[in-house]
Formats: structure tokens, C-alpha cells, sequence
């Protein structure tokens, strides 16, 4: 008799070396799909700048075409993934995500193949076409490349519509973190083997490249096809068959997708974070206009790259256990809302203004310091969602959700610009304008703050870590039953720690309105600034602990989770704020108050956020909505 341990997913059963075997070929076919994404938006942009195509143009051929395509193909795939069942014929043995990958393989791989010979191509085509339109060699490959990326983007959307389903299909949920977080670590190692050893053989040898990545994707993708088995599933009804045929399954699609407010915060969540951060498209601009040179800010990109790399194979190797055993939306949760911090920390740009030099000091220390909360909640995104959206619903869901993402960020980026320009003229200040960048972010921070908070309490009311059910229209009791993996709940004694630590969080911003004072000698600068916000900070911080601790007194224990995470970012941003006070020690105790007084002002904020935590925790658990 075999003493060996059995994990299940679905009707699919694994030893534990099965499900090392599993998790590679996936490991491994996300190592090409990578590559061949990495080629497509690096190489491609920089081929047709060399073709002497304008930057709208490439916008156009890069972004447009993949946007729209996004909009269209992507929610109709998802939406026909989740019911397809396997049939007869060639494509027999493969299940309901791998189908679609394997189907377009050889044309997608073709594309990739293409893009390598678009040169010979268009001159061709200027041969055989020769005088007629008076179309150059150079326009026809321009035009060329962008067939081919309309080629391109349609098939892309087939594999990276279903790609990212496969693992919440086939991995046990106990191992979903993990799996995710070796996934991401994956592709982070495939970026940095094309940036560091083929990108810069990206114009003297762009179609070996071209033509060995699709090579590449064909070996690698195949291989995670041909061997990764997928679960079988109940045959559909005939209702449910009527239902996903055209312009019903349209219907079917809206119904189902948008029909509980649970499912509207999550996607307003991801629509509204996606647009705080689409403000990278003018980052440059606001560090040329600190001083930097485009040298200065390569290094700056560069090294903040590195950091969040080593940081991402640390969360992915230790993170995901805290992830599983707090649960995945709870650490999602804290960690959205730690990353309301993240734009406050560039609003000091706004009042001051230093030395090239000492900026880029400062402004990558607190990048680095604001790191954590953004990798977690980039690691812990997937696994909640793989553990609230329904199973069998689980790509149309993420699809409706990539379709709101689309529609607000291509409609607000072009909000965004506008913005800048009305700005510029309104203000006269030339690129200053780049410093309020920093209010574009937080606004829509807060706003997914808002939607995060809602979907929290929501989610508690359908059930919480230990009972949780999918709102589902389609079933007859309007719910998907849904596994639920052993979490650790809060804990009296680390609540107890947790509190501990903020006490001395709140300790070391009050000491140091002291310190700065004696040691710059202008008490009456830091009591004018920094004192009131010293005493409400100490005042807010008794109130949030004195209702912990009463709840906890009454067996209302708040989850400890919350106190360690935004208290370890605190503690990481009150040591940035001392290092830039060493930089900028000589420019005065009057300088230094107000800088305090910025930094304080984070604290309190982050205070109101460990409340609103613990206020939202409070809301029963275990209680199922009807």
C-alpha cells in the first residue's frame, strides 16, 4: 500500500513529484511566452524608429491596435474557455485552456518568424508593386509590421487570455501562492536574461532574434501544452449551451459578470489602481525636470529595477507563506492599502526643490522603502482572485474585469494628458507641472482604496476566510460553493506584539520632533510645524490602540496581519525620512520643519489606515449574505 501523499485539483490527482513536474512545464512555457512579449514591445518600437516612423505612428501600431483587440477577442476567448469541454478530432485530449494555446501555436510562433523578415518583405513588395502608388520600400515594411502586428496581437490574445487560468485549473489551491509567486520570479529572470544578453544585438541582429524567439516560444509553449493535463468537467446543459451561442452569450456574459456589487469593486479596484499608476508614461519628464539627466535616470529606473526584482524572489520564496495562511485577500487588503502611501511620499517635490544630486538619493530610497506593499499586492492580486471569482466562470470573470481596466485607462490616460496641457497654460510653470503627478495618483489611489475597502466587507459578509461563497446567478440558489483552504486567524499575542511595535512607531516620529529641534536649535520652527501634528499623531494613535485593545478584551481579536504589514512600512519610511535628513542637514532648521512636518503628516495618514483595518475587520465574518 502506498504511503505516498495525494493532492487534488478537481479530477485531477498528484504526488508530490507530479506536481513539481506540473509547475515547471508551466515555469517553462511562461519563460518563452515572456521572451516573445519582451521581443515584440522592446525590439519592435525601437525597428520602427529606425524606419524613421514618428512617435505617433508607433503609438498607433503598439498600443491602439492591442487595446482594441483587448476590448473584443479577450472577453470572447475567456468567455468560450470556461465552456468548452473537450470533443473528438485533433485537438481531443486537450482541455478548455490549453485548446486555445495550442490552436493558435504555430500562427502565433509564424508572427514572431514574420516580424524577422518584414524588411525583405516590404522590399519585395516594392519590387512586384514597383512604380504603382509610389510607395517606398521603407513605407511598404512599415506597413508590413503593422499587418503583422494586427497578426500578432489577435493571436496574443488567445494565449494571454487563458494562460494566466491554467495554473488556478490544475494547481491545488494550497499551492496557488507559491506557484505564482515561482511564475513571477520566471518571467523576471526571462527579462533579465533578454535585457542583459540579447537587447543590445537588437538592431545588428534583429531577424536571428526574431526568428530563435519564435523557436523559442514553439519549444517552450508546446512543451507545457503537450504535458500539463488539464481537469475534466461536467458536460454543459442544453441551457447553458443556448445561453453562450452569439448574441445570448453576450447577454449571458453582462448578466453573470456584472450583476453583484462584490464583482463591480473588484473590478473598479484594479480599473482605478491602473490609472493612478498610468502616470509612468510621464515620469521621465518629472525627473528631467528635478535636474536629472537622462543618464541619471536610466541608473535610477535601473536600480529601482534590480531592487523590486530581488524583492519579488523574496516574497515569492517567503512571502507566499504568509499570503496562503493569512489569506490571500486579506493580504491583498492590507497591502492596497499601503500603497495609498506610495504617492504621498513624491509630494514634497511640490514644495521643495534640491540638488540633482541629493534628489536622486532621496527619491530612490523611498522608491526602494515603498517597494514592499506594491510587490505584495502585485503577488497577492492573482491568488484572491483565484479564490473569489467562481471557479467554473473564473476567465469570463477575469475578462469582464480587463475589459473595465481597458476602458478607464485608455479614457483617462487621455484625461491625464489633457490635464498636463491645461495645466502648463493655466499655471505657467513650464514642467513643474510633471511635480502634480503626484495628486493625479493619489487621487485615483484612494478612490481603489475605497473600492478595496468595499469589496473587503463584502467579501466577509459572503462568508470570509471559512465560509465563503461566489455570488452566482446562474446557479439555483444564486451561489458557487467554492474551496476554502485553512487560514490562520488572528492571534491575542501577536495582536498584542503588533501593538507593541506601533507604539514605538509613534514613539520614534515624536522623538524625533525633539531631536531635530535640539540638534538644528530652532525649537520654535519644529513647535510651529511639527508640534500640533506630533500631538494629534499621539492622540489618534491611543484612540486606535484603546479600541483594539477593548475588542480584544471582549474576544474581538483584529487580525495581527495588518499591524505587522503597514507597521513594517512605516517603520521602513520614518528611516528614509532620517537618512534624507542627513543629506540635507545644511539647508536649515526652517527647511527641516517643514520637511518633518511632510513626514508627519504620512504617519497620520498611515495611522487613519491601520484604523480603517482594524474597522473594517470588526464587520462579522462568518455570517452568508442572501
Amino acid at each position: 500500500m502506498s504511503t505516498k501523499k495525494i493532492y487534488e485539483c478537481g479530477t485531477l490527482r498528484y504526488t508530490a513529484g507530479g506536481l513539481i513536474i506540473t509547475t515547471a512545464l508551466i515555469m517553462v512555457g511562461f519563460f518563452g511566452m515572456q521572451f516573445a512579449a519582451l521581443a515584440v514591445n522592446k525590439i519592435i518600437p525601437l525597428h520602427l524608429k529606425g524606419l524613421d516612423s514618428n512617435d505617433t505612428l508607433i503609438a498607433f501600431i503598439m498600443t491602439t491596435i492591442s487595446s482594441i483587440l483587448n476590448m473584443t477577442v479577450c472577453p470572447a476567448v475567456s468567455f468560450k474557455s470556461d465552456r468548452y469541454r473537450r470533443k473528438k478530432g485533433l485537438f481531443g485530449r486537450f482541455g478548455r485552456r490549453i485548446v486555445y494555446i495550442i490552436g493558435t501555436l504555430p500562427m502565433f510562433a509564424g508572427t514572431l518568424i514574420l516580424f524577422g523578415f518584414a524588411d525583405k518583405i516590404g522590399e519585395g513588395l516594392s519590387k512586384i508593386l514597383g512604380s504603382w502608388g509610389g510607395y517606398s520600400p521603407v513605407s511598404l515594411t512599415i506597413a508590413t509590421i503593422a499587418v503583422i502586428m494586427l497578426c500578432y496581437q489577435f493571436f496574443y490574445m488567445f494565449v494571454a487570455s487563458v494562460i494566466y487560468y491554467i495554473y488556478n485549473d490544475v494547481i491545488p489551491q494550497q499551492f496557488l501562492t507559491k506557484v505564482v509567486g515561482l511564475v513571477q520570479v520566471t518571467t523576471t529572470a526571462a527579462s533579465a536574461i533578454f535585457n542583459f544578453f540579447l537587447f543590445k544585438y537588437s538592431q545588428t541582429h534583429y531577424t536571428e532574434i526574431m526568428v530563435g524567439i519564435g523557436i523559442l516560444y514553439i519549444v517552450s509553449v508546446g512543451l507545457m501544452c503537450l504535458f500539463v493535463k488539464e481537469p475534466d468537467y461536467p458536460p454543459l446543459t442544453a441551457e447553458e449551451e443556448r445561453q453562450s451561442r452569439g448574441g445570448t452569450g453576450i447577454l449571458t456574459f453582462l448578466r453573470e459578470s456584472f450583476v453583484h456589487p462584490f464583482y463591480w469593486y473588484a473590478f473598479l479596484l484594479v480599473s482605478f489602481f491602473s490609472v493612478s499608476t498610468s502616470i509612468g508614461t510621464y515620469m521621465t519628464f518629472f525627473y528631467m525636470d528635478m535636474g536629472l539627466s537622462l543618464e541619471k535616470i536610466g541608473n535610477l529606473d535601473g536600480t529601482i529595477g534590480i531592487a523590486s526584482m530581488v524583492l519579488s524572489m523574496c516574497i515569492a520564496t517567503v512571502g507566499a507563506l504568509l499570503i496562503d495562511r493569512w489569506h490571500p485577500m486579506r493580504v491583498h487588503f492590507y497591502a492596497r492599502i499601503g500603497c495609498v502611501l506610495i504617492p504621498l511620499v513624491m509630494f514634497k517635490w511640490l514644495f521643495f526643490t534640491s540638488s540633482p544630486e541629493r534628489f536622486f538619493l532621496i527619491f530612490l530610497i523611498f522608491e526602494i522603502l515603498v517597494l514592499a506593499p506594491n510587490s505584495i499586492a502585485s503577488m497577492s492580486s492573482l491568488p484572491t482572485y483565484m479564490r473569489v471569482f467562481p471557479k467554473s466562470r473564473f476567465g469570463q470573470f477575469c475578462s469582464a474585469q480587463a475589459l473595465i481596466r481597458s476602458l478607464a485607462v485608455m479614457g483617462f490616460t487621455l484625461v491625464m494628458g489633457a490635464c498636463i496641457d491645461f495645466g502648463r497654460k493655466l499655471l505657467g510653470n513650464g514642467d513643474f507641472i510633471y511635480r502634480y503627478l503626484a495628486v493625479w495618483r493619489c487621487f485615483w489611489g484612494l478612490l481603489g482604496a475605497v473600492c478595496i475597502v468595499l469589496m473587503y466587507r463584502e467579501w466577509k459578509k459572503l462568508g470570509g476566510d471559512k465560509n465563503y461563497r461566489a455570488p452566482a446567478p446562474w446557479q439555483p440558489d444564486k451561489f458557487e460553493a467554492m474551496e476554502n483552504a485553512p487560514v490562520i486567524g488572528p492571534v491575542p499575542k501577536l495582536v498584542r506584539l503588533g501593538l507593541l511595535a506601533w507604539d514605538a512607531i509613534v514613539a520614534l516620529y515624536v522623538i524625533g520632533v525633539i531631536a531635530l529641534a535640539g540638534y538644528y536649535r530652532e525649537l520654535g520652527f519644529f513647535l510651529l510645524w511639527c508640534g500640533p501634528c506630533a500631538v494629534i499623531m499621539l492622540l489618534l494613535w491611543l484612540r486606535i490602540r484603546f479600541g483594539i485593545s477593548k475588542r480584544a478584551e471582549q474576544g474581538d481579536v483584529p487580525h495581527h496581519g495588518a499591524l505587522f504589514l503597514l507597521g513594517l512600512q512605516q517603520f521602513l519610511l520614518w528611516g528614509g525620512a532620517i537618512f534624507q535628513f542627513c543629506l540635507t542637514r545644511d539647508e536649515g532648521g526652517a527647511f527641516a520643519a517643514r520637511l518633518y512636518f511632510g513626514e508627519m503628516l504620512i504617519g497620520l495618514v498611515a495611522l487613519l489606515l491601520l484604523g480603517v483595518c482594524a474597522w473594517v475587520e470588526k464587520s462579522p465574518s462568518d455570517r452568508i449574505s442572501n
